[in-house]
């Protein structure tokens, strides 16, 4: 029997409880995986994640902070500082996140396709259309039944002067997930 107490376990409840939509009682579970292992910069860092994503911003950034001073290459430390310093509007730095990010895809990147597309979205505000098509096209490649990936590959596409290819990525976009108001 695992002890409730262990941190491992609470770590993977918590993955569990935010999979299923439950971020705040995956904060709570997480925070005390944090507690009982402090110097653990993945949980530290998938903490922080939590925080940002749930409006806790500061915070958050506090905790990806200490995570990475923890384990400055860890892969997934890395690539959710990047993510949080390009969405935060409060302590926004789009430059830390690009570097950050690129550093997170040095090593483990197939894991990871989400820090393809950010690292796409940034390049696509700093009108790098080229590396933007090219981390957006990793991303879909990655994870293709992610509507917000094809939105915004389609955008990149069209950067880049191909209007058909990214007319093709809005449809797709639909097609995963009809709602989807920004592809229309």
């Amino acid at each position: 029997r695992l002890a409730p107490d262990d941190d491992v376990v609470l770590s993977n409840q918590a993955s569990l409880l935010y999979q299923s939509g439950n971020t705040a009682e995956a904060l709570s579970t997480l925070a005390r995986a944090v507690a009982l292992s402090p110097r653990d910069a993945v949980n530290r860092a998938f903490l922080g994640k939590l925080m940002v994503q749930s409006g806790k911003s500061k915070e958050g950034l506090n905790e990806l902070t200490r995570a990475l001073r923890l384990n400055p290459k860890n892969a997934f430390v890395l690539g959710q500082y990047g993510i949080a310093k390009y969405m935060v509007k409060e302590g926004r730095d789009v430059e830390a996140a690009k570097k950050s990010l690129e550093g997170a895809l040095q090593g483990d990147s197939l894991r990871y396709p989400e820090f393809y597309f950010y690292l796409g979205r940034i390049y696509l505000d700093k009108s790098d259309a080229k590396n933007a098509k090219a981390n957006l096209a990793k991303a879909v490649a990655l994870e293709p039944t992610q509507a917000e990936y094809r939105l915004f590959y389609g955008k990149a596409l069209a950067a880049n002067g191909d209007r058909t290819d990214a007319q093709r990525q809005y449809n797709e976009a639909l097609r995963l997930q009809p709602d989807y108001k920004d592809a229309r």
